[in-house]
């Protein structure tokens, strides 16, 4: 993906802890000097939100909390100059209440000041960090993955393929910037034949590595999974269909994105979850 090719940024790769293939996670600084917190890497989120020592409930009462009274940088993001600026999120799982503050950030060598933040004091937490230029990819069942800042790392790429670069759009309208990692989807196929579910309307994909399923309304998705049919011994798991996703790069090139069974298909013990 790519919003605006910076003049200017350091090239950096910060190895993560894959949680499940659903999660990946590493350590951010907040604050002078850094306060550590693990966080996962999402970019279905537009804020980077982290605990406030003020919540006492929720979500994110459990984690380690931030104190901003133990750092020389930090400053309120104050309406008037006198009220705290508060936001209240709404994520596929949950609510959270956000103190808007400020303070820099810091990931593996790479300090970013006054960086925007979110203080969670009151329910669940997500922990994204937002950057110009991003590359994700990650080990399959291994512990470990990479994200990389500033451009693509090849040595990534599948054998045989080039990277593809697609057009970031979002759905704020109400602010000049983008605030969500969101690409146009003009079809999902079933093994190679398209449903035809974007043609009436122009569909919308975000690419949210925070999110361990995929997701979308149920209006869309219910028949899919309909047409998908799987046991819930997963006994037919073979013989499900290949699921396709066709986007158009900034080429204005259709390119297909296939997804195996065992790509889309969660298997946990004796019981099964479609990833949708």
């Amino acid at each position: 993906m790519e919003k605006n090719k910076p003049n200017v940024l350091s090239y950096i790769q910060e190895d993560l802890l894959n949680f499940h293939n659903s999660q990946f996670i590493a350590d951010i600084g907040v604050g002078n000097p850094p306060q550590v917190f693990k966080v996962v890497f999402d970019t279905g989120s537009s804020n980077l939100a982290i605990p406030s020592k003020k919540c006492i409930k929720g979500g994110c009462a459990s984690h380690k909390k931030f104190n901003p009274n133990k750092s020389r940088t930090f400053t309120k993001n104050l309406k008037n100059n006198q009220e705290s600026v508060y936001t209240y999120i709404q994520y596929g799982t949950g609510t959270s209440i956000l103190e808007q503050s400020y303070d820099d950030v810091y990931l593996k060598g790479l300090k970013i000041k006054h960086q925007c933040i979110g203080l969670a004091i009151e329910g669940q937490v997500q922990l994204p960090l937002e950057r110009r230029i991003r590359n994700i990819q990650w080990k399959e069942n291994q512990l470990n993955g990479a994200i990389t800042f500033g451009k693509a790392n090849k040595k990534y790429t599948v054998e045989g393929k080039s990277i593809e670069w697609f057009p970031v759009i979002s759905l704020c309208r109400t602010n000049e910037k983008n605030n969500y990692w969101e690409i146009n989807l003009l079809d999902i196929q079933l093994s190679h034949k398209n449903l035809f579910l974007c043609e009436s309307k122009k569909c919308r994909a975000a690419i949210d590595t925070g999110s361990s399923l995929i997701t979308g309304p149920s209006t869309f998705i219910q028949p899919l999974l309909e047409k998908i049919n799987l046991e819930r011994d997963c006994s037919n798991k073979e013989s499900l269909p290949i699921i396709s996703f066709v986007l158009k790069n900034v080429e204005g090139k259709e390119i297909t994105l296939d997804f195996m069974p065992e790509d889309y298909i969660i298997e946990e013990g004796d019981t099964v979850s479609k990833q949708k």
